[in-house]
């Protein structure tokens, strides 16, 4: 299964949300128009934008992790910092084993 686009989760997180892309652009002051390139993937955001979005949005932190990792952009909470450490650590060990 594909993982989903920062695009994607944007657009499904504005939805629940019930806002038009319009209004969440006001709330986070960006213009309407890099909101809407925002959720087409024309653009990608800057971590300051993921995390504004995630605030206005009230995104709980499961939420609000995936969308800064679907950014590219490693989670601003500690607890989801460790668990995503602990993820990559095993990943290397098992990396080192299968060598």
């Amino acid at each position: 299964m594909d993982e989903l686009r920062f695009s994607d989760l944007l657009g499904i997180f504005r939805r629940r949300a019930d806002l038009s892309q319009t209004a969440l652009a006001n709330l986070i002051g960006v213009i309407p128009s890099y909101m809407s390139r925002l959720e087409s993937g024309e653009r990608e955001p800057d971590r300051d934008v993921v995390i504004m979005i995630g605030h206005v949005l009230g995104l709980h932190r499961l939420d609000r992790a995936a969308l800064l990792l679907s950014a590219g952009y490693a989670p601003d909470d500690p607890a989801m910092r460790a668990v995503l450490r602990i993820l990559i650590e095993a990943a290397v060990e098992r990396e080192h084993v299968a060598a």
